[in-house]
């Protein structure tokens, strides 16, 4: 496993031929979405999931119990997720 107590944090993608392309057009808009102004990015929260699914920033408490506000997350899950084009 890539992830948990005994992972390595690594993840490898293969055989998708169209994952370089994807990637070299997804990361800018990482940063893009990330300036977006806070009401907007709040659309795109999933509480519901605890966070587990879209936007994610300040909500994860670190060791001394403060907010991780140096870093956001969009997270998503390929296998469930549905892409759509609704905010």
């Amino acid at each position: 496993l890539a992830y948990g107590p005994g992972g390595l944090g690594i993840l490898t993608v293969s055989g998708i031929e169209e994952y370089a392309e994807a990637r070299r057009r997804l990361l800018p808009l990482a940063r893009d979405f990330a300036l977006l102004p806070a009401d907007i990015k709040e659309k795109y929260q999933d509480p519901e999931s605890t966070f587990q699914f879209g936007w994610s920033h300040g909500v994860e408490i670190l060791q001394n119990g403060k907010a991780d506000t140096f870093k956001g997350s969009y997270y998503a899950n390929p296998k469930i997720d549905v892409p759509s084009t609704n905010p």
